[in-house]
Formats: structure tokens, C-alpha cells, sequence
């Protein structure tokens, strides 16, 4: 929820704008802020919970894959930055 609203925030505000200094940058989320509060929505999960654990669960094999591919090429084992603990 945290990450929805920076997104937000940064499309709808931050990215729109100029700021010559931190202080302005400030002032314009401070604006944006109250703005938003005048008229808040409650944000509604649409997403069955069964269609989210089966993204989960294909999101899961997916990084057992990369994990098992990685550990066993002994030419990526080599680049330190892929190394498995």
C-alpha cells in the first residue's frame, strides 16, 4: 500500500514538477498532501486471493529455477556477485 502511494505521488506530483531546492520539493509534497486528504478514497484489493498465491506460487518456481541454474553453472559460480551462500 506504502509503495502504491509513493508511486503516486512521484507520477502524479514529483515527476511533474521543477524544484530549484530541497526546500521547494518539500513545499510541493506538503501541497500535494493536503490535496490528496481533501477527498481520500479507501483503496479496495479487487484480486481474488486464489489468482494471488498462484502469482506467488509461479514467482517462486520461477527464482528456484534461476537459483538451481545458478548454482549449478560453473561458469556463473565463478562471478563473485552470483554466488550463492
Amino acid at each position: 500500500m506504502v509503495e502504491r502511494w509513493f508511486r503516486e505521488i512521484t507520477d502524479k506530483r514529483i515527476r511533474r514538477g521543477t524544484f530549484k531546492s530541497v526546500p521547494d520539493l518539500i513545499a510541493a509534497i506538503d501541497e500535494y498532501v493536503k490535496n490528496h486528504n481533501q477527498n481520500p478514497r479507501v483503496f479496495v484489493w479487487s484480486a481474488p486471493v486464489e489468482q494471488i498465491l498462484v502469482k506467488i506460487a509461479k514467482r517462486k518456481e520461477a527464482l528456484d529455477a534461476l537459483h538451481y541454474h545458478l548454482s549449478t553453472n560453473k561458469l556463473l559460480r565463478n562471478i563473485p556477485m552470483l554466488r550463492w551462500k
